[in-house]
């Protein structure tokens, strides 16, 4: 098998920026949950915001829209696996 420098910076690549995305979405939560557990009225009427909005969700169509995206990466990954061995 030869040897090619552009697979392994692509490689490199996708490994760093998926390291940089969770590290970046996991401060962003940090710091949203340290904010909303404060005490102060905006931060009360933000939580309260957000409980109502979790009751309401419907989860039989969140669950539907999560079927839905399973489905569509287990399609694109099949592609991917197909487009290797061509």
């Amino acid at each position: 098998m030869d040897f090619d420098p552009f697979y392994l910076f692509r490689y490199l690549l996708c490994v760093v920026c998926t390291i940089y995305a969770i590290a970046r979405t996991g401060q962003t939560l940090l710091r949203w949950q340290r904010w909303l557990w404060a005490d102060g009225r905006s931060q009360t009427l933000v939580r309260r915001y957000l409980m109502a909005q979790m009751v309401r969700v419907r989860l039989r169509r969140f669950g539907f829209d999560v079927l839905q995206i399973v489905v569509l990466l287990a399609i694109f990954w099949q592609v991917i696996l197909l487009h290797e061995q061509i």
